[in-house]
């Protein structure tokens, strides 16, 4: 099942799974190091469900989600190894899932329809078989930068969802995201920084995104639905100066299902 593509509140649904071939060999990017740089990573959740078997693809593989936060690169590429994964990522726009196949892979983000040596981002990253990973454009385009998060898939409590912020914005401040006028759920997220997962009831909420420590309001998030079952990624993206400053959700459910095979990478 596909959802929609849509910016901001994205909510309640599994993100589908595209399979795609990855097999062409890298090539350097004009304005890059012929050597791309290694991307600090988180380590994947120790008793996290493998995303083989949530999205039913063949052992081997890792599942990567692609994500455009940066708001004035305009519509971008993602490439793997050289093979393109994902095209024409608008800001704020969610992709799907694709398996990949586990390992030591070059990332290449790419304006959109251009060639490989105008990559705005050349990275290698390390991707463990059976994580899940979003890999998001962050930033201003003159400083963009990538960055690949291992999603929480363990299993939840009975009627519980899972929240986790990521404060990717190009210029906001320390942020907080609290229920509306009551106490931060999470508080003092600093720029750049990815805030630990909060499990919470199942339900509706009504949100907000404040500076951190005050009761100054920067972006409202009413309506919000959180599913039991569902491990959220809240990504806040674009910048406050500019007027492109949203959220973008991330859902995943985390209940292993029986699905059919995706077919494999590599």
């Amino acid at each position: 099942m596909t959802r929609n593509r849509r910016r901001v509140r994205l909510t309640g649904a599994l993100v589908a799974i595209a399979a795609l071939l990855l097999t062409m060999l890298p090539m350097p990017a004009l304005g890059q190091s012929a050597t791309p740089v290694a991307v600090p990573m988180a380590s994947p959740v120790a008793n996290a469900v493998p995303c083989t078997t949530l999205f039913g693809i063949a052992a081997g593989n890792a599942c990567v989600l692609f994500l455009n936060g940066s708001a004035d690169a305009g519509p971008v590429d993602l490439y793997v190894d050289g093979t393109l994964a994902t095209f024409g990522a608008g800001f704020g726009i969610l992709n799907e899932f694709v398996p990949v196949s586990a390992g030591e892979r070059r990332l290449q983000i790419v304006p959109s329809g251009g060639a490989l040596d105008t990559a705005i981002v050349d990275d290698r990253v390390n991707l463990q078989e059976g994580v899940a990973y979003t890999i998001s454009a962050l930033g201003p385009v003159q400083q963009v930068r990538a960055s690949v998060l291992p999603l929480d898939t363990s299993p939840l409590p009975q009627g519980d969802a899972r929240i986790r912020v990521v404060n990717g914005s190009a210029d906001a401040p320390a942020l907080d995201l609290a229920i509306t006028g009551g106490a931060p759920l999470v508080n003092n997220l600093a720029p750049g920084a990815v805030s630990n997962t909060r499990d919470l009831p199942a339900g509706t909420y009504q949100l907000e995104v404040r500076r951190a420590g005050a009761t100054d309001v920067l972006l409202p998030l009413p309506g919000t639905v959180l599913s039991p079952d569902y491990s959220y990624t809240i990504f806040m993206i674009g910048s406050i100066a500019g007027g492109t400053f949203g959220a973008t959700i991330v859902p995943v459910y985390v209940t292993p299902v029986v699905a059919a095979s995706a077919t494999p990478v590599g």
